[in-house]
């Protein structure tokens, strides 16, 4: 080896210089020390490199958070309850009536909650009034954080007047949530339009009567089992508070229309009719069966035939009890009688009003003017007599034709033999 100072050539393993005393270095274990250091510091400094894929899927993850956090600070500022009444209020602002109906939420059954209608309304409220300027206050909360308050300053217009005045807005938090992680809050509008929603409204009609209610024909699933012989009763799940137009379809042809107005009050409907309603020639048809109808009460009553031997003549699907009993009590009268009746004859029948009754039999005011011929059963003497009397008649329309239900009393006759 040789010396690092003077470089004079020493004996291997030596540890000074001999010529001038300089501590020699062992070059083996410099160079191992070198070498294994020149290794630790590869070793060290060599870093394996990310592939593309790699550095294009952190890429992709950041991303995704961050558009996540985005789009969830977008929906919870969307979802906040002062956020929904501002976007309300714009929306009433700018006549947005699609998006105004949206706001009320309605659930459940709706076939019978019109958009159309809801419209109608609020577009007759909004010709009125203008709002100019409106200010969204902080909100309150109550009820848990179930029901949120949200308080608004605003400026109306109506015509030429001009009024400024605080709404408070109720918002209820719903169990669902809105995108599966925001609070859904549901808004009362009923301090803007009053449209209210009216639950299990009933309409009454007299049976097989066709019922279509704003141009919906209500099918038979909304028959309520309370409906009986001779009454149809409708159940709509939800319908508006405002005037709808219904129309109704007998089961003898004839079609009447009316407006209803569902309210709180006046959550049931009972169709009525009256005289007008019905034709020239219904009201024939009318006249033909009750002149028939009595006719025959009489001639059976004349030849004391019993109640089941004429029933025939009167309706087959209604409950004739209340007919039979008048029908046996004037059997009784006329066998007691001193004198026999024959050549019963309605000469004239006029009708002064037509209605329904509780059970939708239609319910016939008439005057009728009558001949009759008396004979005594002591000496056969006759008479002949004429009387005119006032008659309550129910009838009921059955197989295309009417059939008399009910009489409040049969024709009276008298006769006097001196």
């Amino acid at each position: 080896m040789f010396c690092g100072e003077c470089g004079a050539k020493n004996e291997k393993g030596a540890s000074f210089c001999a010529e001038c005393g300089a501590k020699l270095e062992n070059n083996e274990e410099k160079e191992t020390k070198s070498s294994s250091s020149k290794k630790t510091s590869q070793k060290k400094v060599t870093r394996k490199k990310m592939s593309k894929k790699q550095k294009i899927i952190i890429i992709i993850c950041i991303v995704v958070v961050v558009v996540l956090f985005s789009l969830y600070q977008i929906g919870a500022y969307l979802t906040n309850p002062k956020q929904i009444v501002k976007e309300y209020i714009e929306a009433v602002e700018s006549k947005d009536y699609d998006k105004i109906y949206d706001y009320e939420n309605f659930t459940g059954d709706t076939t019978f909650v019109s958009k159309d209608l809801y419209e109608t309304k609020v577009k007759g409220t909004l010709e009125e009034i203008e709002i100019t300027n409106y200010s969204v206050g902080e909100t309150t909360y109550e009820n848990e954080g179930l029901t949120a308050n949200v308080k608004v300053s605003m400026t109306v217009t109506n015509g030429e007047e001009t009024e400024t005045g605080d709404i408070t807005f109720e918002l209820t938090k719903e169990k669902d949530k809105k995108y599966l992680i925001y609070n859904n809050w549901s808004l009362d509008t009923k301090e803007m339009f009053n449209v209210s929603l009216i639950e299990d409204y009933e309409i009454s009609v007299p049976k097989g009567t066709e019922v279509t209610y704003n141009d919906i024909k209500v099918s038979d699933k909304y028959l309520l089992d309370t409906s009986t012989d001779s009454t149809d009763i409708y159940s709509l799940p939800q319908v508006l508070g405002v005037d709808t137009k219904v129309n109704f379809k007998l089961a003898n042809g004839m079609e009447l229309n009316d407006n209803v107005s569902p309210s709180s009050y006046y959550d049931s409907y009972d169709l009525e009719i009256s005289k007008n309603d019905f034709s020239a020639e219904e009201q024939e048809k009318i006249s033909t069966t009750i002149t028939n109808s009595i006719s025959s009460a009489m001639e059976g009553l004349s030849t004391n035939k019993s109640f089941n031997e004429i029933k025939n003549n009167f309706a087959t699907t209604q409950n004739l009890d209340d007919l039979e009993e008048e029908y046996n009590d004037s059997l009784d009268t006329f066998n007691d009688k001193n004198y026999t009746i024959s050549n019963f004859e309605i000469t004239k029948l006029n009708i002064s009003a037509i209605s329904f009754d509780d059970n939708y039999n239609i319910r016939v005011n008439t005057r009728i003017n009558y001949k009759y011929t008396a004979t005594s059963k002591e000496d056969g003497e006759t008479d002949d007599n004429t009387d005119y009397d006032y008659f309550y008649c129910y009838l009921a329309y059955e197989d295309g034709e009417y059939k008399l239900v009910d009489i409040d009393s049969f024709p009276s006759v008298y006769a006097y033999f001196f």
